[in-house]
């Protein structure tokens, strides 16, 4: 009787510890982040209005969501020179003094704010030539619909430019957009150009 419950406990002892000893496969998952995604390289080219005046047009040919596009800034090369990041792209050449008469070669980056996207490469670039004479850019303020702008000294008009077109020529310093543009739901953009009474020496373009 001994013998054989000696025999059960061996026997008991072998099969725990050949459970014990089987291979065990452990299966590590690891969560991998998506890889960033590069923003899309500008577009950038010289757009002329009616009166000759110039202006930077910015285009790229994928979509950036709100939230990255918001936040972007603009690395702006001039003459092969870092001129610094801008923070709009309807705005790119802000605070970028431009001397009458002087030609420069312009070129822009995107630059990310956001871990998922990086930086896009630089534009093509495009050949600015600044007008002799050039009358200052009026500083421009929204309020409602009221448009207004400082003086320039010496200047009798400012031309008012909606997307593009030329939407009324004023005497004075502020404007009620309602009363010369038809309005629709969407984003526009605003420029006002100082003007004497010749027509062929314009200002710059004001801020946006």
């Amino acid at each position: 009787m001994r013998n054989l419950l000696c025999k059960r406990i061996a026997f008991i002892v072998v099969m725990v510890l050949a459970l014990t000893s089987m291979p065990v496969n452990i299966l590590n998952l690891v969560a991998e982040s998506p890889a960033p995604t590069q923003l899309p390289t500008p577009i950038i080219s010289i757009y002329q209005l009616g009166n000759g005046t110039k202006t930077l047009n910015v285009q790229w040919s994928d979509i950036i969501p709100d939230y990255v596009l918001s936040d972007m800034r603009i690395r702006r090369i001039i003459n092969g020179q870092d001129q610094g990041l801008g923070t709009s792209v309807d705005d790119v050449l802000s605070q970028i003094t431009f001397q009458p008469g002087n030609e420069y070669q312009i070129q822009i980056g995107f630059v990310s704010q956001h871990p998922d996207w990086l930086d896009s490469e630089l534009s093509n670039i495009v050949t600015w030539q600044m007008p002799q004479d050039s009358l200052p850019a009026p500083v421009i303020s929204l309020a409602g619909s009221v448009l207004s702008w400082n003086a320039i000294d010496g200047v009798n008009f400012y031309a008012i430019y909606i997307n593009g077109e030329h939407a009324a020529l004023i005497y004075g310093t502020n404007v009620d957009l309602l009363g010369i543009y038809e309005f629709y739901h969407g984003v526009f953009q605003i420029y006002v150009i100082a003007t004497t009474t010749a027509p062929t020496t314009p200002g710059a373009f004001s801020s946006e």
